[in-house]
């Protein structure tokens, strides 16, 4: 497959401002620039083209940082606010670019672990569905914990993993 000039350039771009949207991601930067990089991010990964070099420096972004963003995602007490929508968004997207030895390898390495990540998408699906939350606030939090748990039950498809997302 021919990559374009364009591509090569968008790749090029990607890998130079990827290490800058890290230490943003981290919250160095305050809240906001947290906020609009994770969503930056979120979309470089969903509409990168396929077989691209931008599609691959997202690969590998995600692959070195979605350890990061599982930790913070996990650690953010706010579950309904900006922060979660984004941060949910954004694991889901890593998540898709990973394979699955990848992702369970990130979920498990940073002492989180399969059970426990569930448990707070649940958490966080139990909170955005509560009478408190109307459902225009914030929709891309409902959205992004059902697809990653959908991702998840397709990733491990036997009863037993299919156990850990009844009642979601």
């Amino acid at each position: 497959m021919k990559i374009s000039a364009v591509d090569k350039t968008l790749g090029t771009a990607v890998i130079g401002v990827l290490e800058a949207f890290k230490s943003m991601v981290s919250g160095q930067h305050g809240r906001f620039h947290r906020v609009v990089v994770q969503n930056i991010l979120k979309n470089l990964c969903a509409y990168a083209k396929p077989d691209s070099d931008c599609q691959y420096s997202m690969q590998k972004f995600s692959v070195d940082n979605i350890s990061m963003a599982l930790r913070t995602m996990y650690q953010t007490d706010n579950l309904i606010g900006e922060d979660m929508e984004a941060f949910l968004g954004l694991v889901l997207q890593f998540s898709k670019l990973l394979c699955e030895t990848d992702f369970i390898e990130a979920v498990n390495g940073n002492g989180i672990g399969l059970r426990n990540f569930v448990q707070k998408l649940k958490l966080i699906l139990k909170q955005a569905n509560s009478h408190r939350t109307e459902a225009s606030v914030h929709p891309g939090i409902r959205r992004s914990a059902i697809e990653q748990v959908i991702w998840m039950a397709q990733l491990k498809p036997e009863p037993h993993c299919i156990d850990h997302f009844i009642d979601c």
